[in-house]
């Protein structure tokens, strides 16, 4: 499940980059387009049995496509199994062509039930089956679907979300974009998902994402040299990669030789983000952990953590000027340096935190308001940087609307990293992480429950740590949103999703840590493999 690039990782194609890696099999690698299907075929069928052992009746639909050829290879193997099986047929089984034509050949040499749509009375008596179905299978349309779904498939799509019955979809669930995880006027919930090869954009991004259920890559043979030939440059971070990337520790660490992170930022209204912070970059395994905050906050700072050194600036409710001296003395100390935990929009504060930047020849992580002091023409230091904005910070750094950010990702996210030469972590539901190279990687750890304030400043803080742990600042990012989000999944099994703190996250990072360090299989993974 690599392309040998980055090792564990998982390349994640376009629908354009699947359809490549499928011509190329057949046509110029030679492989059969029949054995492919058949293959395809029997691993979904065996997911199925899997997933629901006890299962005697299916319905299925299938479209006009290879979709719906890999839906009859699933009902002939379900009918031969002594399953009762209702298809759907989404136009003339006659008009099919390539390999579905075969197996349509097949399904009416076998006697299979085929409901042939848009007849209307075909399509009321396979919708008539839905209620007594142990399962519904969507073969209807797979990645390739470019346009909106309209007419009788689009009423299709609605009886199956509408059945309430548990819904298995072939490749992509019909009408999610393959590319874009757009949904093309209708698509179908499903529960499961196997996808063939590799995973899809569509199966990653998001509303498409939410669709997918649990998801499953099946082998149907596609050579390797098909894949690489694909040239994947967007990937989903697996276990096995975070804990490649994840810093090792000597036996004999001590304080000073496990990294130190200086933090700076803190305001009168934000108190709680450099405290988070900081704490965050111990529990990630930083060695020392130094906030820097004005001195009117120092004690609210100082109340809420204990191992954290705080340092006063000098006395305002905002950094300003004053405090330059004494916070380039702290960043002289230290090669690791976040800059923006609950910094505030004072100009003083920024124009501050512009002028640290352009000295700083460490690595670096900036934040929150930190990236309103980056400076169009900047440049990140020899030590590197990791900028960590959300969709609306993003939306401001590239001078686009934040709809812009939420429709094309990844576009914006390789557009951030290429224009600051930085590390650019693009927050949010499967975050992603882009470099100056136009490498993307997709996390898939987290839930809903870490939608709350502070979540990013606990995540400047494991990002710093790593860096200081001598993660390069593509590792450190990369492998700092896993366990980040892995931390996030281990709160919300202990508290619930609901009411989860940042400080619960924070809390269960060393689990975190040793959970990918003991290689749970429990770890989240893009998909599983059949």
């Amino acid at each position: 499940m690599a392309d040998g690039l980055f090792g564990a990782a998982w390349p994640v194609l376009s629908a354009e980059q699947a359809a490549a890696v499928d011509a190329c099999s057949i046509e110029t690698i030679g492989v059969p387009g029949a054995v492919l299907m058949e293959t395809a075929g029997r691993s979904v069928s065996s997911v199925l049995r899997a997933w629901l052992p006890h299962a005697r009746h299916v319905s299925i639909a299938c479209g006009p496509g290879n979709n719906g050829g890999d839906g009859l290879v699933v009902a002939r193997l379900l009918k031969e199994a002594g399953l009762t099986v209702n298809v759907g047929m989404l136009g003339d089984p006659a008009r099919l062509s390539g390999d579905a034509a075969i197996n349509a050949a097949v399904a009416r040499k076998i006697d299979l039930p085929l409901h042939v749509w848009p007849d209307e009375e075909a399509f009321a008596g396979w919708c008539r089956s839905l209620p007594s179905a142990d399962v519904v299978v969507d073969a209807l349309f797979g990645t390739g679907l470019a346009r909106p779904i309209g007419g009788i498939a689009a009423r299709a799509i609605t009886a199956i979300n509408e059945s309430h019955r548990p819904v298995l979809a072939i490749d992509i669930p019909s009408g999610v974009h393959g590319t874009t995880g757009h949904l093309m006027g209708t698509a179908i919930k499903a529960h499961r998902t196997v996808t063939f090869g590799t995973l899809k954009l569509g199966h990653m991004l998001y509303p498409g994402a939410t669709h997918c259920g649990r998801m499953t890559v099946a082998d149907i043979g596609f050579p390797h040299q098909a894949v690489r030939n694909a040239r994947a440059d967007v990937y989903a971070i697996t276990p096995a990669l975070a804990r490649h990337w994840l810093p090792s520790r000597s036996p004999d660490a001590h304080k000073g030789s496990a990294g130190r992170v200086v933090l700076i930022g803190g305001s009168a209204r934000y108190t709680g983000a450099p405290a988070l912070a900081g704490e965050a970059a111990l529990r990630a395994g930083a060695g020392l952990s130094t906030v820097a905050v004005p001195r009117v906050v120092w004690p609210a700072v100082c109340a809420r953590v204990k191992e954290v050194i705080v340092v006063p600036l000098e006395d305002a409710d905002h950094l300003t000027d004053k405090s330059h001296k004494a916070a380039r003395e702290l960043l002289a100390d230290s090669r690791t340096a976040a800059f923006g935990p609950g910094l505030g929009r004072h100009p003083e504060s920024l124009k501050l935190i512009a002028s640290l930047l352009s000295t700083f020849t460490g690595a670096a992580v900036i934040d929150a308001d930190g990236l309103r002091a980056l400076p169009e023409n900047f440049q990140a230091s020899p030590g590197g940087a990791v900028i960590t904005p959300h969709a609306g910070e993003m939306a401001t750094l590239l001078n686009v609307p934040i709809h812009a950010i939420l429709d094309e990702p990844i576009r914006h996210a390789r557009k951030a990293a290429r224009s600051f030469n930085v590390v650019a972590v693009l927050k949010g539901a499967h975050t992603l992480v882009a470099d100056p190279d136009g490498h993307v990687f997709i996390n898939p750890s987290g839930n809903s429950g870490m939608a709350t304030a502070g979540m990013g400043d606990v995540l400047t803080g494991v990002i710093a740590a790593l860096l200081a742990q001598g993660a390069t600042p593509l590792h450190a990012a990369v492998t700092g949103v896993y366990v980040h989000g892995v931390a996030g999944d281990l709160a919300a099994s202990d508290v619930g999703r609901r009411g989860l703190l940042a400080s619960d996250v924070s809390d269960r990072l060393p689990r975190a840590l040793t959970h990918l360090m003991d290689r749970d299989p429990s770890l989240p993974s893009p998909a599983e493999e059949a």
